[in-house]
Parts: C-alpha cells; structure tokens; sequence
C-alpha cells in the first residue's frame, strides 16, 4: 500500500516491476520516473498541495534551504497514493413514512474502505443488475461513488458489473451485495477474479461482510 514497490526498489531505479492483474497476468514493467508519474496522476490535487505547503512554510523557510521536487513526489505518493486492492460493493439505508408498503430508501455505493464510504478512483463504471421488478433493472452510473437510490419493500441481491480506467490496467470483474434493511450501512467485499456474472445460489456465502448500525458508525467521506 501506499505505493510501498517504490520503497522496496529504490536500489534499481532503472526499471521497477509493478504487478498489475492484466488479461494476460504478466507484471508490467515501468521506468522509476513513469511509476512515480503513475502515482501522483492517482492522488488529489488538494493532497498534493497539502505536502507542498507543508514544505514549502515549515521546512524551506525555517532551514532557508530547498527541498528537491523528487523528494517532495515521493512524500506525496508515500502519504496519499492508494492502489485501492480492496474494493466494497454496499448499500445505505433507510426507513420514511409511506401509505404502501414501500417505506425502504436504499442507496447503492461503491467504496475504496470497509469502515467508511471511501469515494474510489478506479473505476470508470457501474453496471448494477437490481430485481427483475424494477424498470429498468440494468442501470449504469459513472460518477464515483456510483450511488443508485431506489425505494422498496424487500430486499435482493444487487449484482454490478465493474469497469475500471484503462490506466489501472484492472480487467473487468462482477461483484454481488445482497441489499440490506436492518443496518444503516452494509458492505460486502469485491472479488477482482470473478470475471462471470454470479449466480444468485450461495453467492454471498463466500464474501466478506460489514455492517454498521447508525450514521455515526459509517461516516461519508464525501465532499
């Protein structure tokens, strides 16, 4: 994490393999400076400032001496790059007053953190596949953190087939949450290798949950 492959290889500086899971599993071999490029492309522009400033008042004005650029990018990968290994597919929820029976507000998300909605950068979409009452029940969303909000009276398990951005060099996979009511927030963990849409029989027996009581347990790391 935290782009740690640039730490383990800055002895060889000429050439770092970063392992990427590809069509073709093999490790795609970047240059030291295209790896560096590659994570600051993939960290906030207010992260970056962040460090800058902190260099620039704290450490340049206090010692009147300048801190070369390359050290300062790698301060910024070190502290704010993720390569977002894990991924959580959830849902929020939510009750309100109805005259029907439909009285559930869910909200479908994807997150970068287990404990927290973590908006990802990853991915480039989201295909959900909701219950064949819905109309329509195939919906795509592309802006993170790829919320759909429906309202209902039962509960189902949400499919989503996830693309990424061809920079991650991430293929495509499925991902299966089955959408809950008795937890403001329940997340289920993705599984990068299931390449197939998933059968609805024992799919979730397999996959790791999380689930958070209140709004206070689950903050929305959103701006």
């Amino acid at each position: 994490r935290n782009l740690c492959f640039i730490h383990d290889n800055m002895l060889n500086p000429n050439a770092v393999s970063l392992q990427q899971e590809n069509d073709a599993d093999s490790p795609l071999e970047l240059s030291f400076a295209e790896l560096v490029n590659f994570g600051l492309n993939r960290v906030e522009g207010k992260d970056k400032l962040s460090v800058i400033g902190y260099f620039r008042q704290r450490i340049a004005s206090h010692y009147q001496i300048r801190i070369p650029s390359e050290i300062v990018d790698y301060v910024i990968i070190y502290l704010h790059y993720d390569d977002e290994s894990e991924l959580y597919m959830g849902n929020i929820h939510e009750t309100h007053e109805a005259v029907n029976r439909n009285r559930h507000t869910w909200t479908m998300f994807i997150s970068a953190a287990k404990n927290k909605l973590k908006v990802p950068r990853s991915i480039a979409q989201v295909r959900y596949f909701l219950h064949p009452t819905f109309r329509p029940s195939k919906i795509d969303e592309s802006s993170p953190p790829f919320y759909l909000r429906r309202i209902g009276w039962g509960t189902f398990n949400v499919e989503a087939h996830i693309t990424f951005k061809p920079e991650y060099r991430r293929p495509p996979c499925y991902a299966i949450h089955a959408l809950s009511f008795s937890n403001y927030a329940s997340l289920t963990q993705i599984d990068f290798k299931q390449k197939q849409q998933i059968s609805t029989v024992a799919a979730i027996f397999h996959r790791r949950e999380f689930k958070f009581k209140d709004k206070e347990a689950f903050a929305l790391d959103i701006e």
